[in-house]
């Protein structure tokens, strides 16, 4: 950590401090501030520095001036000055860490003589134009905005252009570090300091070393500050020298009750930490800021031994030298209304799909970025969205990213308590729908274990398995108190599988393992100890659009008896038990009748599976039935001509193949692709995008496999 104890030194140019462990470690005090660069549209780097003028009929009415900063060294001089200490030290492990600022703000101000009523010079001014909280990119980037009045802009402009006026930028950052080995128990009565303070001292009065050491000593002699011991790592009494409290006292009055201000300079300026008994660097002089009652909260304080403290570096720069020679025109623009693209706001609705909850999620923390906008917002179980807002000329090209990271509940099955970073994301669009299940790869698995009175425990091992190998295992035990529960999975990508192995404890002790099999849906049944019987399940479909009624009719084979089972509405399981004569032959046939709600009746033909699970409802089981629906602004608003939808479908096993091309030329078109299909199981499909353009390009997409039934085309420009 940053040493307050060891001085100061200068090395090739690069102002350093000691590490309080190391004597071959040294932290990098911040240089003379100079213009950030950002990157434009067309690829070329410009000063981040802009002044921009209100106008309103051909009047001033105020400004706004936003300035990113760069306070690293050339990697060529942090080179140099790593060598003379390895030269100097003669060792050539020297490490050289940039101090991390913990917080920074930036004052932008006057510093001079102005003409008075009598055509004279007034004495030293000093006008603050305001001061702010700076955004800080450790270690090396420091950025502000400040809004101006129209005198303040006029004096801005001037600086820029001239060059000659005397202003300028302070920015002051505050630094951790580790206060010397020495144990200091003082009493100090801030509510005391106080008063003194505002009795004697006004906003914005200049105060030198000097100042500051002769009032302390007022209140030292006012026993507002009594110092009762100061003893060395020794145990020996080091009153004979009391500067090193003294010392101490200083920089505290300093830290509460003023702030550096260094004379504006077009010099490079000079930060020092200094060592102990001095302030915060000789010959600097501080400004009273504005207190408030804060200051009395405090009544004493005690000083322990190598303590952790807070102490102020500040770096300035003179207006006109941080252009860096660029022309000032490049930086100076004007708005007149409030069209311009400076008063425009953007803003970012972001809503989880699901409930964090059901996910096992503790909290989701958005961390938002805009151009030079950042922000961090945090969703946890009771608040599923948020947005972000901000100026809309913050991001030049109008795109945001989002990097979400997430936190698994403390009683989650899988990764308790775990934080996971996910990928960032990005886009141009208003509004993001962020599926965590999906992000993370979560896939859950239901057992249900057939009711069965021969049968004591269930057992069941679910494997996920890679290409590469095995990634996960899970165990559960079922047995009739509990016969079912669920099991998850996390980072599950597409191609993976699992793999479920169940085996069964019989009351008269017998261990009865089953062949393994693949879990393709979320609820799998598992089949029965004994080879007797079969069980299916029929499941409803989601979409009951239009739907009354349906009838399913199930049957071991064509002379085996029927059974017929009713659904109302969607979602609904029922299993359905069936006699197994033959333990190789798992197969049975069904046909399915709709009632639609206009009265209409609908039978299919039967239809012959061996799947566990079958899904019932609007769409025949010998029919692929695929909506394809355009999101996003129209095309015409996108630069888009039309775009085609290519499908395709095959099933070599049956020689089935159907191709086709839908045509989207409006955002409002729904077209519809239904083929039929020889096995109910093969419902998979492939699609490719090729998008026409107005400028006469092409764009030609990948195959993507699916087997969506509702296939979204993103309409997105160029």
């Amino acid at each position: 950590m940053l040493d307050f104890n060891a001085p100061m030194r200068t090395v090739a140019g690069v102002d350093l401090a000691g590490d309080s462990e190391s004597p071959l470690r040294f932290h990098v005090l911040p240089a003379k501030p100079r213009v950030a660069t950002r990157r434009e549209a067309g690829g070329d780097s410009v000063p981040d520095l802009g002044l921009l003028r209100f106008l309103e009929d051909g009047e001033l009415t105020g400004g706004h001036l936003h300035l990113g900063l760069d306070t690293g060294h050339p990697e060529e001089r942090l080179e140099a000055c790593r060598l003379e200490l390895a030269d100097e030290l003669d060792d050539e492990g020297i490490e050289l860490l940039a101090v991390t600022p913990v917080r920074a703000t930036a004052e932008l101000l006057f510093l001079g003589r102005e003409t008075d009523d009598d055509g004279g010079l007034s004495g030293l001014v000093r006008r603050p134009f305001g001061e702010v909280a700076a955004g800080i990119d450790p270690p090396h980037r420091a950025r502000f905005t400040v809004a101006l009045d129209p005198a303040g802009v006029q004096l801005m402009e001037a600086a820029l252009v001239s060059g000659g006026a005397p202003v300028g930028v302070i920015y002051r950052f505050a630094v951790e570090g580790l206060w010397p080995a020495l144990e200091v128990v003082a009493d100090v009565d801030w509510e005391r300091v106080y008063d003194h303070f505002s009795s004697h001292s006004r906003r914005g009065m200049l105060l030198a070393v000097d100042d500051v050491q002769r009032l302390r000593e007022e209140l030292v002699e006012q026993q507002a500050i009594r110092i009762h011991a100061v003893q060395g790592l020794d145990g020996e009494s080091a009153m004979a020298d009391p500067g090193v409290i003294l010392a101490w006292i200083d920089r505290e009055i300093v830290e509460r009750f003023c702030q550096p201000v260094m004379a504006l300079s077009r010099q490079p300026a000079r930060t020092s930490l200094g060592g102990v008994g001095e302030v915060l660097g000789v010959g600097s002089a501080y400004a009273v800021k504005a207190r408030t009652q804060i200051e009395r909260v405090s009544g004493q304080v005690e000083f322990g031994r190598q303590a952790v403290i807070s102490r102020t570096l500040t770096s300035e720069a003179h207006l006109a030298d941080l252009l860096g020679g660029a022309p000032v025109e490049q930086h100076l623009a004007d708005a007149e209304t409030t069209d311009h693209p400076f008063f425009q706001r953007f803003s970012l609705a972001v809503e989880s799909t699901r409930p964090l909850a059901d996910l096992h999620l503790e909290e989701a923390v958005l961390h938002f970025s805009f151009g030079s906008h950042g922000a961090s917002e945090t969703l946890d179980p009771a608040t599923q969205g948020t947005r972000f807002e901000t100026w809309a000329d913050a991001s030049p090209d109008g795109t945001w990213s989002l990097r979400p990271e997430v936190r698994f509940a403390d009683d989650a099955p899988i990764e308790a308590g775990e934080a996971v970073a996910l990928e960032s994301i990005s886009g141009d669009s208003r509004a993001l729908a962020l599926d965590f299940g999906r992000l993370l790869g979560l896939r859950e698995l239901r057992l249900e274990a057939p009711a069965d009175e021969r049968v004591l425990l269930c057992r069941v091992r679910v494997l996920h398995w890679r290409e590469e190998g095995m990634r996960a295992e899970r165990e559960v035990a079922l047995n009739a108190e509990r016969a079912a529960e669920t099991v998850w999975f996390h980072d599950f990508q597409a191609g993976d599988r699992l793999e479920v192995i169940p085996a069964y404890l019989t009351a008269e002790g017998r261990l009865l393992e089953l062949a393994p099999l693949l879990a393709e849906t979320r609820v799998l049944r598992l089949p029965p100890a004994f080879p007797g019987q079969m069980t299916i399940q029929l499941l409803s479909d989601d979409d009951w659009t239009d739907l009354d009624r349906v009838l399913v009719a199930v049957q071991k084979s064509p002379t085996a008896p029927t059974g017929t089972f009713t659904f109302d509405g969607p979602g609904s399981l029922t299993p359905v038990a069936l006699d197994l004569p033959d333990p190789a032959d798992r197969s049975f046939r069904y046909r399915v009748t709709r009632t639609w709600s206009s009265g209409r009746v609908e039978e299919d033909d039967w239809a012959d599976s061996d799947a566990p699970l079958v899904v019932v409802g609007r769409v025949a089981s010998h029919r692929l039935v695929v909506d394809i629906a355009p999101v996003g602004p129209e095309l015409t608003a996108a630069g888009i001509h039309l775009i085609e939808v290519e499908l395709a479908y095959l099933d070599v096993p049956n020689r089935v193949r159907e191709n086709h091309t839908a045509v989207l030329r409006a955002r409002a078109d729904r077209p519809r692709w239904a083929i039929a299909i020889a096995d109910p199981r093969q419902r998979g499909y492939q699609y490719r995008l090729i998008v026409h353009r107005t400028s006469g390009e092409r764009d030609v997409g990948r195959w993507t496999p699916s087997t969506e039934t509702l296939l979204t085309v993103p309409i997105v420009a160029a």
